[in-house]
């Protein structure tokens, strides 16, 4: 899986457990997240191509969850 889509899975993954945990209704979601409720039914049936990572981290942090990313160096095999 290329690694912009593992990020977004992930961050979507955790917006839709913040729903669920927080027994939001979608309507609910929608006014945290600051979004439409059509673009949280998007969201809670994981059309991933429809979010952007931006988008994503800013619904989060609406919602009062801090992001942090980590990037580390990946060795690549010699004679590449």
């Amino acid at each position: 899986m290329p690694e912009h889509l593992r990020i977004r899975s992930e961050l979507m993954g955790v917006a839709c457990k913040i729903i669920v945990d927080r027994h939001w209704t979608q309507e609910r979601a929608a006014i945290t997240f600051g979004v439409t409720q059509p673009r949280v039914s998007n969201h809670v049936r994981r059309k991933l191509h429809l979010f952007s990572i931006d988008g994503l981290i800013e619904m989060l942090n609406r919602a009062g969850v801090h992001v942090e990313m980590n990037v580390s160096h990946i060795a690549r095999a010699r004679g590449r």
